[in-house]
């Protein structure tokens, strides 16, 4: 790992750990954990599984990491959350319908959470929100389970609580390993094992029991009535002299196995509440056996079936997150409602101020200015907005402005905003995936300019310099303006009020011709906003698995 700079070896043979056994990885901040895991500067090495070359995806089908912050959808009941991440995780070959909903309730009624599951995730304590977080990975009965700080942001109860969880999903089978900072004397003793890090070595690999004792074999006591683990984190930041060198010494850098006791192999029902309980649903399967069936020992085929890039197929994946967006979308009142009502105030204060004047001949430059101000608010809002709110706002606009009273041109109008909306919103997820939030608030307004400055609206492209025409074509907006300027003018469109002696557009194709787009087609330039949405969506989706890749 890297470490100001110098590059620290951490295991020079990974220790093994058991079934049946919490451990957990005691640091001074998570900047170690994570330069250990690889996060930030990568790994280099072998992990092995029973012994053999561990294979990426079954071990990602087989394992689960539950992060300190949880990340819970606060709109969600818990039988709600549940619901969804069983049909995510299970696959219907595996569990029907029915047997989903039993595993669901064995779950909640196994983790305390039975009373709470009509009760928003947004509502949940916080001990109540870890054990959902456990319970929603407890779906596919992973042996493997990673925790980073279970323990963070919980009171002295929830936390007690917390661990004697983890302790008997250990009991049940499982191999649990958790990181935590400066954990009470209560709670070090739930612990297994110990791997103490401290400037990228290893201090102390073993039982919590023997932690003390093995300090004062290095000419370390610790003082009565004082924590073990506040006193060894003390020494590892040298507030008794330097001392990491003599401990990493005398632990081998954790590959001495004198504190560690033998692994337990009894495995125990799941039961938080002490009372006679039915087992968990999938049998046990533990890890320190040497050839078990349930991870290394299948054929290619077998594997491919079994370990698929994900349980479920893309259609099943996509109709169940597409209802979950549609219930948050519901549920969240406050930002929809909002969105929905500054979208219609803003057409409302638009066609007040374009009053009736779709209709006038000598009002034809100030409606061309009002579309393009519709394309203007539809693309600043659009990065945030919903479609819906988009329709509203072009229906009120069209009939305040008095537009032609045409189902089939007010169809054309609507769908002209609505692409000019989702191409402006595949261009925003291009700067959300590519930049941080405060970057994309200095980066974004450059890949807006230059779509308004070619749109066609300030210059026309042949009054454009011949070097800068190909830009044109690449303005989103200039389709967009061109399919609302077709909406309401083309299409053989009758003449318009006049009210003055002359009025030189009282023909619409005659403001056609001046803007050069008598020869133009509506449903090309759809075409062309179809295109550039696919494409924009496929460069957003690269640009995210390139950055994925990278942390990875």
């Amino acid at each position: 790992m890297f470490m100001e700079g110098e590059w620290k070896t951490i295991w020079e043979k990974p220790p093994p750990v058991h079934p049946t056994k919490i451990r957990t990885s005691i640091s001074l901040s998570s900047a170690v954990e994570l330069n250990t895991t690889g996060a930030r500067t990568g790994m280099t090495g072998s992990v092995l599984v029973n012994g053999k070359q561990r294979d990426v995806r079954q071990f990602r089908r087989r394992s689960c990491y539950i992060m300190q912050d949880d990340m819970l959808q606060p709109l969600l009941t818990v039988q709600e959350a549940m619901n969804i991440a069983a049909e995510l995780k299970l696959s219907r070959k595996e569990l029907s319908s029915k047997g989903k909903a039993a595993r669901i309730t064995i779950i909640l009624d196994a983790l305390g959470l039975s009373e709470s599951r009509r009760t928003m995730t947004g509502s949940l304590s916080g001990g109540q929100r870890k054990r959902l977080a456990i319970a929603l990975e407890l779906l596919n009965n992973p042996p493997v389970m990673f925790f980073d700080e279970p323990t963070s942001g919980l009171d002295s109860s929830s936390c007690l609580q917390c661990l004697s969880l983890l302790k008997l999903l250990a009991r049940e089978g499982r191999t649990i390993i958790c990181t935590i900072h400066q954990p009470s004397a209560t709670l070090l003793e739930m612990f297994d094992l110990l791997y103490v890090v401290s400037d990228g070595v290893c201090i102390y690999r073993g039982s919590a029991k023997g932690m003390v004792p093995f300090l004062s074999e290095v000419g370390l006591e610790c003082p009565a009535y004082h924590n073990p683990a506040d006193f060894i984190l003390e020494v590892a930041t040298g507030d008794y002299g330097c001392h990491n060198e003599d401990l990493k010494a005398a632990i081998a850098n954790g590959q001495c196995n004198d504190w560690v006791q033998a692994p337990r192999q009894d495995i125990l029902p799941l039961d938080i509440h002490n009372v006679p309980y039915t087992p968990l649903w999938a049998s046990p399967l533990p890890l320190d056996l040497p050839t078990p069936t349930s991870t290394c020992s299948k054929n290619s085929q077998e594997q491919k079936e079994d370990f698929g890039e994900y349980p479920v197929s893309f259609p099943i994946q996509f109709f169940v997150l597409l209802k979950r967006a549609f219930l948050l979308i519901t549920r969240d009142k406050t930002l929809s409602k909002m969105r929905l009502v500054m979208h219609l105030l803003i057409g409302v204060l638009i066609g007040v101020l374009y009053y009736q004047i779709g209709n006038e001949a000598n009002h034809v430059i100030d409606n061309f200015g009002f579309l393009m101000s519709c394309i203007m608010f539809l693309m600043f809002t659009a990065f945030s907005s919903m479609t819906i709110c988009s329709v509203g706002y072009c229906m009120v606009v069209y009939f305040l402005t008095a537009q032609p009273l045409d189902i089939n041109r007010l169809f054309l109008f609507i769908l002209s905003c609505s692409m000019v909306a989702v191409v402006a919103q595949s261009i925003g997820l291009i700067i959300g995936v590519s930049f941080s939030i405060q970057n994309g608030m200095v980066f974004g307004p450059l890949f807006i300019m230059p779509f308004t400055i070619f749109s066609g609206f300030f210059i026309h492209m042949n009054d454009a310099s011949i070097y800068f025409r190909w830009l044109f074509h690449l303005s989103y907006l200039k389709y967009g303006l061109e399919c609302m300027v077709w909406a309401v003018y083309g299409y053989e469109r009758t003449g318009l009020v006049c009210n003055e002696i002359y009025c030189h557009y009282r023909s619409p194709i005659q403001f056609l011709k001046e803007l050069d787009m008598h020869n133009n087609s509506y449903w090309y330039n759809i075409l062309i906003l179809v295109v550039m949405f696919f494409l924009l969506r496929l460069i957003s989706f690269l640009i995210l698995l390139f950055r994925l890749g990278l942390k990875r």
